[in-house]
């Protein structure tokens, strides 16, 4: 949507990706989400839809400030737009332009809804519930209903009472399909699952979770007696994510690693080296990926030599 509105302004611009950003200048403190040659200038342009820290995204611009960009717009949501305006106004660069981004109403980071006082007990079945949900980050309502066998519209009540106690909320109501639901900070606290709550929830990588967990669905049907270990769980929660999609099936005594590449495969060194510790760490990897990644997959699996790595199409969500 920025490229398109910034396109029909400037006719003449060229527009250029973060991948082409990296190809040309290589490791960088931070590079912006797309470029603009503009009349011999080049603009950076960020996107922001989702809740982010103020100091994250104060140091984010900082950072790009400090490159080789005449201007930089940035793009927002309406709900990132105060904090980013407060932002602006404490930097005080006339190079950066805050613009809010026209988003459909369900592509919008609902706001945040004042904290509840959370219920002393709930019933084993709602603390269920908020560990499954709690376990991924944030669900679609029809993936979960699948993942905990429920009813879909028995599970619908259980939310709703869930979202009315302050221990869950929802957004990202798609047309035509589910909306999504993610604990709060009570909500995680009653999940008993040791992971802190989502702190920072939009729709950039809800296609992601809908085929990790497509993923999952198909696995665990396959491994009845399995347990399934998601990226929060591996890496304790958001405080210190795993770079990659992954997740891990345990079943039969084996460790089954799960790893999903849906975008370009930019492999830094220490992304590298990550992700061959991982694949060393597990007996399988089971390596998720598109249809036109599958060659290059392949090349980097067999040029690391992970023999243990078995390649398979990304199924359907």
């Amino acid at each position: 949507m920025a490229r398109l509105d910034l396109e029909s302004e400037y006719s003449e611009a060229v527009w250029g990706s973060e991948g082409a950003a990296a190809s040309r200048e290589g490791k960088k403190a931070h590079r912006p989400d797309g470029e603009l040659r503009v009349d011999g200038e080049l603009w950076a342009i960020e996107v922001e839809i989702s809740f982010k820290s103020y100091s994250i995204v104060q140091s984010k611009i900082e950072k790009i400030l400090e490159q080789r960009y005449q201007r930089v717009i940035y793009f927002c949501s309406s709900v990132c737009l105060p904090f980013l305006e407060q932002v602006a106004a404490n930097l005080g660069d006339d190079r950066l332009e805050i613009r809010r981004l026209e988003l459909p109403a369900w592509l919008e980071a609902p706001e945040r809804s004042r904290p509840k006082k959370a219920p002393k007990e709930i019933s084993s079945r709602q603390r269920e519930l908020l560990a499954r949900i709690n376990e991924e980050g944030m669900v679609a309502e029809d993936q979960l209903a699948e993942l905990t066998n429920s009813d879909a519209v028995l599970l619908r009540e259980e939310l709703c009472e869930l979202t009315q106690l302050g221990l869950l909320e929802e957004g990202f109501h798609l047309p035509g399909g589910s909306a999504w639901v993610w604990c709060t900070r009570a909500g995680a606290s009653k999940s008993k699952t040791g992971l802190c709550y989502l702190n920072r929830v939009g729709s950039s990588r809800l296609l992601r979770r809908r085929m990790m967990m497509a993923i999952r669905l198909k696995l665990t049907s396959q491994h009845k007696s399995g347990s399934w270990v998601t990226k929060r769980m591996l890496s304790k929660g958001v405080r210190c994510g795993v770079g990659s999609d992954i997740a891990m099936l345990v079943s039969g005594g084996q460790r089954i690693g799960i790893l999903l590449s849906m975008e370009a495969l930019i492999m830094s060194p220490s992304r590298l080296g990550s992700l061959d510790t991982f694949i060393r760490s597990v007996d399988v990897m089971y390596w998720y990926c598109e249809r036109d990644k599958l060659s290059r997959v392949t090349k980097l699996v067999a040029d690391n030599e992970w023999t243990n790595v078995e390649i398979r199409e990304v199924c359907p969500a």
